[in-house]
């Protein structure tokens, strides 16, 4: 009777076949940068994704509940991120976890927030469904981050108001800072 999975560090489910290549040392180095990484992102990861949305659809199909489908992809860039959503014409997740909101720290403005969400929706592809991410055990609480309980409030208002869903971090909504 499960409703849904969520995949976390799915981009790092396959590697490519090719090793002969050492990717650079990890000290130091924004694997965001590289032209060609090995170790995330392959054609494989969306293949094996896409299945397993064939298998959730089908469950769904069977006992007339709707699945949902999550993934975790941090640290792609945008193309990377916005192809679970489809890849090769195939249905992929229902929803990877948008990371745009995770960056927010105080000196984002209005601008700043406009842009990463306009990033977001500007990309999605057509028909799909939006979600706005502020926290997880990968990132520092907002609270912590943004400096203030006004800024905590100001930023559950934005995701209760933006289109999609709005995901959270168990107690960031109560200004919790890290511990």
């Amino acid at each position: 009777d499960v409703d849904g999975f969520c995949v976390h560090s799915a981009a790092n489910l396959f590697e490519s076949s090719d090793l002969s290549v050492d990717e650079p040392a990890a000290q130091g180095t924004d694997y965001n940068s590289l032209s060609h990484n090995l170790t995330t992102f392959q054609p494989e990861t969306y293949s094996f994704i896409a299945e397993l949305r064939e298998l959730i659809d089908a469950a769904a199909e069977g006992d007339g509940k709707k699945k949902l489908l999550m993934v975790d992809v941090s640290g792609g860039t945008s193309n990377q991120t916005m192809s679970f959503y489809e890849y090769k014409g195939k249905p992929v997740a229902h929803m990877p976890l948008n990371m745009n909101l995770m960056t927010l720290k105080e000196d984002c403005n209005g601008v700043c927030i406009q842009n990463l969400v306009q990033t977001w929706m500007q990309n999605m592809p057509k028909g799909s469904w939006a979600n706005w991410l502020t926290g997880s055990p990968d990132y520092s609480r907002v609270a912590t981050r943004m400096g203030s309980m006004e800024w905590v409030n100001a930023v559950n208002m934005l995701t209760q108001t933006l289109p999609g869903t709005a995901i959270t971090y168990y107690v960031e909504e109560l200004g919790m800072h890290d511990v």
